[in-house]
């Protein structure tokens, strides 16, 4: 997103605000640790993921029209590198995921590029690639993922690859209620895709998401809270956000968009944009 200041004020107020589930929180204790992020190379993260082919490290996106680079960050928060996505504009990315895809022994990473502030674009994009290595500086190919909506425009900033199916859930964020459809694997990289419709969430402000690496577990954020759903083996997408929430415990940031569950499945971050202050890496030790 471009045009935040709306938004910003928004998160600010909602996370001064209770939550107003009527899940109950679970019962389970997090320790917190926060980690400075060095001002200049990660400024405005909006999507995150714990790096698979590159132990110890954070694959994060930037926001609207920044260059299309993927930083890693150490679980530490100390900034190693970028690496450059050739012919390829970064026109609203919001969200990112490592998932598999049509090899199954190959880890993918997916981009979504779906954010619509303006309600303007006729289609949008989810970017794939085998996951590079740290010593990659150039990703030189991809495949383009193409959709548009059966209903008119939307603005998204989180998605989901059903480990199942591959079948990709996108929930929208500034629809009154947040909205979840699907697009349905395989899908074309040639023409553009059509997501169907399949039902309302029951809260509004979806900002990412994030799948647990034993995928028995989601979230999905909010500025205000982080919504976890439990998954059963095999269980699609679908049924699990039909299902009741509880919250994991969060402690708010300044336009705070990006989470992820780390890899040995003990914790989780979520990373802030920075505007007014500093930003840190924030983990969450179960």
């Amino acid at each position: 997103m471009t045009v935040k200041l709306l938004f910003r004020v928004a998160s600010i107020l909602l996370v001064a605000l209770p939550s107003c589930s009527k899940n109950e929180d679970p019962p389970v204790p997090v320790t917190v640790v926060s980690y400075p992020v060095a001002k200049g190379n990660v400024d405005e993260a909006s999507g995150m993921a714990d790096s698979k082919a590159n132990p110890g490290y954070l694959w994060v996106h930037q926001d609207s029209d920044t260059p299309p680079e993927l930083a890693l960050l150490s679980h530490t928060g100390e900034f190693l590198k970028k690496i450059y996505i050739k012919n390829v504009w970064n026109r609203d990315w919001e969200d990112m995921a490592i998932a598999k895809g049509p090899d199954p022994a190959i880890d993918y990473v997916y981009i979504s590029d779906m954010g619509d502030n303006y309600y303007q674009f006729s289609s949008y994009f989810i970017y794939r690639f085998p996951e590079p290595s740290r010593l990659v500086d150039t990703v030189f190919s991809f495949e383009k993922i193409e959709f548009r909506y059966p209903d008119g425009f939307h603005d998204a900033e989180a998605f989901i690859v059903d480990p199942s199916t591959n079948n990709i859930y996108v929930i929208t964020k500034r629809d009154e209620l947040s909205r979840v459809y699907v697009l349905n694997y395989p899908y074309s990289l040639s023409t553009v895709n059509t997501v169907s419709y399949l039902f309302n969430l029951p809260y509004s402000g979806v900002v990412g998401a994030a799948l647990q690496p034993d995928h028995l577990g989601l979230a999905v954020k909010t500025y205000a809270d982080i919504n976890y759903y439990p998954v059963s083996p095999g269980e699609s997408m679908s049924a699990v956000l039909k299902k009741n929430f509880t919250k994991l415990p969060y402690q708010g940031e300044l336009q705070g968009e990006a989470v992820t569950f780390t890899n040995d499945g003990k914790g989780y971050f979520t990373l802030g944009e920075r505007r007014v202050l500093d930003v840190t890496l924030n983990y969450y030790k179960k």
